[in-house]
């Protein structure tokens, strides 16, 4: 739009902003929306700049506007592998388990006082982290599962450090080199590094593998 073609922008939710405004609603996490505001507010600046929300970019919407140029933009949604259990139960009101989508759709359903409770995270990335974060003031008993040998392999050091200091204040049980086996309505089947399989209970599970592009 700022070099001068006319741009029609479909949205198929009711607000913009993406992944991005939508991770923005986890407390600690409120100034990722900054980026995305900033662009709407230069968006609604541009006379030739025309947005469409809860328009979903079907064939037939398309071609109303018989486009030179499309860009697809569809962002990502969680990675879902085939583990037994999981896209059944997964985000599913008949069980405490959630993407991290899932999670921040029920932000404010979790007590504040989780003690006594188990919540277990399935991926030891940024995601996981973000959901390890949420609860650690909560007094819950928290366990971190990672297939790989270290959790925050791809954080920078900074970042890393704060989180083993807020993981270690808050006593999360770090399982690395552990791998998700199956999911079920409350607990995890898991692998440890041995070979063992064994179950990890919980009050609520997040699975938090990763995002996958639409």
């Amino acid at each position: 739009a700022e070099v001068g073609c006319n741009t029609f922008l479909l949205e198929k939710g009711e607000t913009l902003g993406g992944l991005a405004s939508v991770i923005s609603k986890i407390p600690a996490k409120k100034r990722l929306a900054d980026f995305p505001n900033y662009l709407i507010q230069r968006a609604e600046q541009l006379e030739n700049l025309y947005i469409f929300t809860n328009t979903e970019g079907t064939p037939e919407n398309i071609r109303k506007f018989h486009p030179n140029i499309i860009v697809s933009s569809t962002g990502s949604a969680p990675l879902l592998p085939p583990i037994a259990g999981l896209k059944d139960r997964i985000d599913n009101e008949n069980y405490n388990i959630y993407s991290i989508l899932g999670m921040i759709n029920h932000i404010n359903d979790f007590p504040k006082d989780l003690e006594g409770k188990k919540v277990v995270v399935v991926g030891g990335g940024a995601v996981g982290l973000d959901v390890v974060e949420f609860f650690a003031d909560r007094n819950a008993d928290i366990s971190i599962v990672e297939m790989m040998d270290q959790i925050g392999r791809d954080l920078d050091p900074v970042t890393k450090n704060d989180t083993k200091c807020m993981m270690e204040k808050y006593n999360v049980n770090q399982l690395t080199s552990t791998a998700l086996q199956e999911v079920k309505e409350d607990c995890f089947v898991v692998k440890s590094p041995e070979g063992e399989v064994y179950e990890l209970p919980f009050d609520h599970g997040f699975v938090c593998l990763g995002m996958r592009a639409q």
